[in-house]
């Protein structure tokens, strides 16, 4: 994180061959996409739009044409048979800017049908499982154009949907994963990210039986073979900018194991939540004499009202913040959290694919993703109350690590 990756592939971008060579680049947020647009003139990055037509249909237009595509994460979900087919004839290499939600329990979002709903659909018939647990519509009758139903069969016909947990004593539980078809359409994927090793992503590729080639930069700014040796060596510089607050009377709020988790939130009183908003306040105000404009902090968005430090309300930034320089120049910060995979989705990986990601690893992951929004990036100190004793020892060790 901060270590130049996307100013190493817009390099890069800039000595393709625009006659020979096309890309795909897909980052979280819309300014990122600017950012690559701009930077790399030279490829003439096309940025689909819905002006005239859905953004899938752009989305086509552009690929049939053989252009350069630059777009969010979003975007990239809605595919279909169509885009692996233009993908594949003009030979698209993809870059990822960050790594994308791969997995997730279906129903969650807009337009789409619940597990109960859909098992009513099997129950009937309409819907199949078949042996590899994935969804298939089965019946001839078409849905309502735009209707939900018009959403499950595309995303069952794109093979996107699976059934975990279905007996004959027992509903299952539905959820969307992205299609290993998609990434082996392109003639290569390059994956711009830190500690892929504890993401989702790496888990998801796993299951399907891919192993990544791992890269870094060095303090030379060349890309080389990742070794444990430069991970350490990155290490070292960047750990000496945070300042975590280690004292114990502040701290004692989050001593238990599950301090900070989602449950132990959910499980507080009006009262408890109070204590860790004037606690927390308290850091802020007295210990590192922070003002609005220097403070970001974090909790579980549900309960932002409730933990929100006095004075602070701009400064709250969500925990899964990615690939974003908006908050670089924030240095107190405050994460109320202690991250734990949501267990159906651990489940998901442990049962449907074989693989058992380390808890560990991600809820570093996704710590180290949000601090490093902060000035930490431009190589600035940073002031870090981390009450959760579980992540402030993750964090400490990855810290020590390459110190003898």
């Amino acid at each position: 994180m901060g270590s130049g990756k996307t100013t190493k592939i817009i390099e890069e971008l800039r000595q393709a061959d625009p006659t020979k060579q096309r890309y795909l680049v897909v980052t979280p947020y819309l300014p990122e996409v600017e950012r690559i647009t701009n930077a790399v003139p030279e490829l003439n990055f096309a940025t689909p739009s819905s002006a005239d037509s859905s953004k899938l249909s752009a989305l086509h237009k552009l690929l049939e044409a053989g252009e350069n595509i630059a777009s969010t994460h979003a975007l990239f979900k809605r595919w279909n048979s169509s885009t692996l087919e233009m993908l594949r004839s003009h030979n698209y290499e993809l870059i990822i800017d960050e790594t994308v939600d791969c997995i997730r329990e279906y129903g969650a979002a807009d337009g789409e049908l619940s597990s109960g709903d859909i098992m009513m659909l099997i129950d009937s018939g309409q819907i199949i499982v078949d042996d590899d647990k994935c969804l298939v519509w089965s019946t001839e009758r078409q849905p309502a154009y735009k209707s939900v139903y018009a959403q499950l069969k595309h995303d069952c016909d794109a093979g996107r949907l699976y059934c975990m947990g279905l007996s004959d004593d027992a509903d299952g539980v539905m959820f969307w994963e992205f299609p290993i078809d998609l990434l082996n359409s392109f003639k290569s994927v390059t994956i711009l990210t830190y500690l892929f090793s504890g993401s989702l992503m790496a888990a998801y590729l796993q299951g399907n039986n891919v192993s990544p080639c791992r890269q870094t930069i060095d303090a030379d700014h060349n890309l080389v073979d990742w070794t444990e040796e430069l991970e350490d060596q990155a290490i070292v510089p960047v750990a000496a900018l945070i300042n975590l607050l280690e004292d114990e009377k502040l701290n004692e709020l989050g001593d238990r194991q599950t301090a900070f988790s989602s449950s132990w939130v959910n499980s507080r009183d009006s009262n408890s939540l109070k204590a860790i908003s004037k606690t927390t306040y308290n850091v802020l105000q007295n210990r590192f004499k922070a003002n609005k404009d220097t403070v970001m902090w974090s909790c579980i968005k549900a309960y932002e009202g409730d933990l929100r430090p006095r004075g602070y309300k701009s400064g709250y930034i969500a925990c899964n913040a990615r690939a974003t320089n908006e908050y670089r120049s924030r240095y107190h910060l405050a994460y109320l959290r202690n991250i734990y995979m949501m267990p159906v989705l651990h489940q998901f990986y442990r049962n449907m694919r074989g693989v058992d990601p380390c808890i560990d690893s991600y809820a570093l992951a996704e710590l180290l993703q949000w601090v490093f929004r902060s000035a930490i990036r431009d190589g600035k100190p940073i002031d870090l109350y981390l009450p959760s004793s579980r992540m402030r020892k993750l964090l400490k060790d990855w810290m020590s690590a390459g110190v003898d």
